[in-house]
């Protein structure tokens, strides 16, 4: 991954550098580690679609946090998935942990979209389809961001959104509370 992959990430999560390209380069990288011995068993054996699945297989669904998105849903919140990922990533998540797509409204894909977080960007993408699925204009004050990188979380701060980092359901709901929500009044899964 270090050698092969890092260099063309960005692009790859933008769209520009499509899961062939990115396996013909990863070809060309490994290349160079490879003694000449071993290169045609390794050609043989690391096919695309080999690549496909391997590069892939990196995600572990949660249920506890998918129940509780759909608890969000339940009580009428507009939920957004924003993810930075490419076409690899995206189809095996739906191919192997497909629910997280079926309990949100939407989806922002950078690899769709052109822009990755923390870019600012791709928040008012976000923005824009929340606003379409409520008719209206969404103002970022009026939305609570949750990533696993705090500076995605600043990169929606600083448009005038609110947002927390995720540690886990307990502190989201903490940090939901600040937000205005009521755990206490509410049924939402554990």
């Amino acid at each position: 991954y270090q050698r092969g992959l890092r260099r063309y990430w960005f692009n790859f999560e933008r769209g520009v550098v499509s899961p062939y390209q990115l396996y013909k380069y990863y070809i060309g990288e490994v290349q160079a580690v490879i003694p000449m011995k071993d290169w045609a068993r390794f050609r043989q054996v690391f096919t695309y679609a080999y690549f496909r699945e391997a590069f892939g297989n990196v995600f572990v669904p949660k249920p506890k946090a998918i129940d509780f998105v759909a608890g969000l849903r339940s009580w009428g919140c507009k939920v957004v998935l924003v993810s930075n990922n490419n076409p690899i990533h995206y189809e095996y998540c739906v191919r192997v942990s497909g629910q997280i797509f079926s309990k949100v409204d939407d989806c922002v894909l950078s690899h769709e979209v052109g822009y990755r977080k923390p870019d600012p960007e791709i928040w008012r993408v976000a923005l824009e389809i929340a606003g379409s699925h409520l008719g209206r204009t969404i103002f970022p004050e009026r939305v609570f961001c949750v990533d696993d990188k705090p500076e995605n979380v600043d990169s929606f701060k600083a448009l005038g959104g609110n947002g927390a980092v995720f540690k886990s359901v307990e502190d989201l709901k903490e940090d939901l509370g600040c937000f205005g929500f009521e755990f206490n009044r509410l049924r939402i899964p554990a």
